[in-house]
């Protein structure tokens, strides 16, 4: 059919519906309850669709899931894209109050569900949970001609994802079917994902490094492999998983190379069938980015990703070889077809300047938000006709004409009058010998007495048993800032707090800051 063929090069999903044709027998995802063919996910999904259609729930529509991971979230996502609606994942862990904002700004058509939420108020939303009867695989038969007429453009929305906003409402960035068809493109290509790949998923698909797993890897006839959450929280078990599995392709946050690195037993697994570990979302401390790399076979692609969600990646740096030093590892070079420049402002340092980008991956804007704040938004310098996104993150170039993160205009905090950058506190400690990961945050100094900044510390495994000089360390941290940056108080922990996206929860280091108001 000649529009089902147009409509396969503008979407997002439309990869896999070749890859479908392709690779019919196939295991297109696998989980520990079962797998699922790429055929048959091609028809579950289809009919998923068609029972949509049928009902006036789409096209054009929003479609909001708040689902676990498994084979039927990933019916629905596809489902809701061949219909012609924009997806949008919601974790089912998150607390009723986020989910109920998100609810009311996000005029949803249709909610689908595992099971009920009570203290979610979903309106009129129509609502369907994944053991439902109500659609039928059978009914692709008849409306395969309805589905077919479905019209998608490349501006149309693919997804639209919630991320935490500074006045502390969720925001939605929406994303269109060409903005999110590109990097999953490109990294099948950078990459080299075929049938053979085994890919592991790990990131939730709120998170958009779930965007490689979902539309690279089922575009290429391979295997996605749904990571257990039980697992995750385990680095023994996880690292186990890559083994028995056979994973040949891993994206995650360092957060997790980490845990891996110190606890993981790599040193007793063989990971000699993986072929690509890729890595983004936070900086990877290079001393353990060079550790984690011992591990890995000779010829496997080890690359550092950078994008926030805004732009998903737009800039990519191949880490193969690590750079000796302690200077962060570069975020590396712009994505093809995207332009990359700094907006310096009148206290940044010569050449550094926060990082704007523009490009073929940049979203549409924020849902409900149909004005371009300046606030994230400034013009492109060779046409001022267009907008290039402003990420908040300070970065400068190396003489290879790499990026390289400085740290978050967004973390900057005033002490005593001082503009204090707490991205550059945490690479002068994490420059001591023994400190394995750092983050500091501003608290609250007892009896109102002003604020002050207080940094927590994890112990490198080899120095586990040691006796940590904290006198030294103090000293040490003088040697690199100003008085006025030197935190007051260093806390160590056994490890960090992370949040959904397997990052560092700061939130919960602050916490625990002002629950230490005077030092152990």
């Amino acid at each position: 059919m000649k529009m089902e063929q147009e409509q396969k090069c503008v979407t997002i999903h439309g990869d896999f519906v070749n890859a479908a044709e392709l690779y019919k027998q196939n295991d297109a995802v696998w989980t520990e309850f079962g797998s699922i063919t790429y055929q048959e996910l091609d028809k579950r999904s289809s009919a998923f669709a068609c029972w949509m259609l049928n009902n006036k729930l789409a096209p054009n529509k929003r479609t909001a899931l708040i689902l676990p991971k498994s084979i039927d979230t990933i019916v629905a996502i596809l489902g809701t894209l061949k219909a012609g609606n924009t997806y949008v994942p919601l974790g089912d862990t998150w607390p009723a109050n986020r989910l109920n904002a998100i609810v009311e700004n996000g005029d949803f058509e249709l909610v689908v569900m595992n099971r009920e939420y009570k203290d979610v108020d979903l309106g009129n939303c129509k609502q369907l949970f994944t053991s439902s009867n109500e659609w039928s695989e059978s009914q692709i038969y008849a409306d395969l001609q309805a589905l077919s007429m479905v019209q998608i453009s490349p501006e149309d929305q693919a997804y639209i994802l919630y991320t935490s906003g500074s006045t502390g409402i969720p925001k939605g960035v929406c994303v269109s079917h060409a903005a999110a068809q590109y990097f999953p493109e490109w990294a099948k290509k950078e990459f080299n994902v075929d049938s053979t790949h085994r890919i592991a998923s790990i990131a939730p698909f709120t998170f958009d490094l779930s965007t490689f797993d979902l539309f690279t890897g089922l575009a290429s006839g391979g295997c996605v492999y749904i990571v257990p959450e039980k697992y995750k929280m385990f680095p023994s078990r996880l690292s186990g998983f890559l083994e028995k599995h056979k994973i040949t392709t891993l994206y995650a946050v360092p957060s997790t190379l980490t845990l891996l690195l110190l606890n993981g037993n790599l040193d007793k697994r063989d990971l000699s069938h993986l072929k690509a570990v890729l890595f983004a979302g936070e900086v990877f401390p290079i001393a353990m980015c060079r550790q984690f790399r011992k591990f890995l076979p000779v010829d496997a692609q080890y690359y550092n990703l950078y994008g926030p969600t805004e732009t998903n990646v737009c800039t990519y740096y191949d880490a193969s070889v690590v750079p000796e030093g302690d200077e962060n590892l570069p975020i590396g070079l712009p994505l093809p077809g995207t332009t990359s420049f700094i907006d310096s402002g009148p206290d940044d340092e010569p050449g550094s300047g926060e990082l704007c980008i523009f490009g073929p991956t940049l979203m549409s804007g924020y849902w409900g938000k149909p004005n371009k704040n300046a606030l994230y938004w400034t013009t492109l310098p060779s046409d001022p006709t267009k907008q290039a996104y402003r990420t908040g993150d300070i970065t400068y170039q190396d003489d290879k004409g790499n990026w390289i993160y400085k740290g978050r205009a967004d973390k900057m905090v005033k002490i005593w009058g001082y503009r204090v950058e707490l991205g550059e506190i945490e690479s002068a400690i994490l420059k001591y010998q023994g400190v394995e990961l750092c983050a500091v945050v501003k608290r609250d100094k007892a009896k109102n007495l002003g604020e002050e900044l207080v940094a927590f510390i994890t112990r490198t495994e080899t120095n586990a048993e040691k006796v940590l000089d904290h006198t030294d360390l103090f000293k040490h941290s003088k040697s690199y800032l100003p008085h006025y940056m030197v935190p007051s108080h260093i806390y160590e922990l056994e490890s960090f707090p992370v949040n959904n996206s397997g990052k560092v929860d700061r939130l919960s280091l602050e916490k625990t800051a002002q629950d230490y108001v005077t030092p152990n």
